[in-house]
């Protein structure tokens, strides 16, 4: 089946999939686990040749590994054109698997090979160690301390970056039940977020205790902008911390997307509107509606009286000041205010992703709204 379009995995337990993702639907469905739908941001090129299995998005560049028996790569990739500045081709016997950066290392996963591969980047990708573990590798992200792999169990794999030793390990649950196919990694604000195999879910992990706390809907993403596609399963997810940007794609599929999703802005531990487990002297909420076309409106709360002005800015993505809300001294209470998606000469700016700023008495306090036009 070398070269095939589809992922050699799934085709003998099809039909087992078929009752899988009925499964993910249903405990997607559970009123104790939220549902967040997308909001598509950007649409970029992507090669319909690249058959995703492992995303990462690092110093302004997405790395990305492909599988496929005489087809995996690993690739270095323009985000805004989609090309290919050079690639790393893997030996045919190798079906390649996850990707993640960690100290500036590229680590690569294989399917049944139980090798990993670890690179440097120099003019291209230079191979200067390996590594191996006992299970198929799936997924591959990182947090501060551990690799964290999927091997398509309901099982994730924390491994000691240095000796790849297992460390820990937690199993995937979803209202108690197990969640297993559990695919493409991304590490992000400290849960991790899970491509589930031949579904439109990703699961939001709590790596603790691997209790998925939510779920991404992404039905639709791909048919909404390419009607003729065939329906390649999504796999692939990179996050920008910088920007705060989250990008999906999927194998062979025409276009990454840049989306956004309410647990970027305001967590999936907490209320989203802008509330904190504990008292602090200034808040602010979560701005309604978001994203917007038109205005979009926010409290805040002085709790006690001081002498310093209350400043409420808005800025874009590069920190650039878009628009000066409020700059006046104010006592203790909560206040409105709005913004109308204009610059400071009143002139409509462009979609985007913004951020809302409150600056009070020596502290401060950042929500992101979305503008879309």
């Amino acid at each position: 089946m070398v070269g095939c379009a589809v992922d050699e995995r799934i085709v003998p337990i099809a039909a087992v999939m078929a009752v899988a993702i009925l499964s993910v639907v249903s405990l997607a469905s559970a009123d104790s686990i939220p549902v967040y739908d997308y909001v598509l941001i950007n649409t970029f090129p992507h090669d319909v040749n690249a058959f995703t299995q492992g995303l990462v998005y690092h110093n302004g560049f997405l790395y990305e590994g492909t599988g496929l028996f005489s087809g995996s790569s690993l690739r270095k990739v323009v985000l805004e054109t989609g090309e290919v500045l050079f690639r790393y081709n893997l030996v045919s016997v190798y079906f390649g698997e996850g990707v993640t950066i960690y100290d500036d290392l590229i680590y690569q996963l294989t399917w049944l090979n139980n090798v990993g591969f670890v690179y440097v980047e120099t003019d291209s990708f230079e191979l200067i160690d390996t590594f191996s573990y006992p299970t198929q590798g799936w997924g591959l992200t990182h947090d501060d301390t551990s690799l964290i792999m999927s091997d398509g169990t309901d099982k994730l794999y924390f491994l000691d970056p240095v000796t790849f030793e297992e460390i820990n390990r937690v199993h995937v649950t979803a209202d108690g039940s197990p969640i297993d196919q559990i695919n493409e990694l991304e590490y992000i604000h400290g849960h991790i977020y899970a491509n589930i195999l031949n579904s439109d879910f990703i699961a939001i992990i709590k790596p603790e205790t691997g209790v998925v706390v939510a779920w991404l809907d992404l039905t639709g993403i791909l048919s909404a902008e390419h009607p003729a596609a065939p329906p390649g399963p999504l796999n692939g997810i990179a996050f920008d911390p910088d920007s705060v940007r989250l990008f999906v794609t999927g194998k062979r599929w025409p276009s990454l997307f840049e989306i956004y999703v309410d647990p970027l802005n305001c967590g999936v531990d907490g209320p989203c509107d802008g509330e904190d487990d504990r008292p602090e002297a200034a808040t602010l909420s979560q701005s309604r509606p978001n994203p917007f076309t038109l205005a979009s409106s926010f409290t805040y709360t002085i709790s006690s009286d001081a002498t310093s002005p209350v400043h409420v800015t808005v800025h874009d993505a590069t920190g650039r000041l878009v628009r000066t809300l409020v700059n006046q001294v104010q006592g203790p209470g909560s206040y409105n205010a709005t913004w109308d998606g204009t610059d400071r000469e009143g002139n409509p700016v462009a979609s985007g992703v913004y951020f809302y700023h409150l600056k009070w008495n020596g502290q401060s306090v950042t929500r992101r709204t979305v503008l879309l036009r």
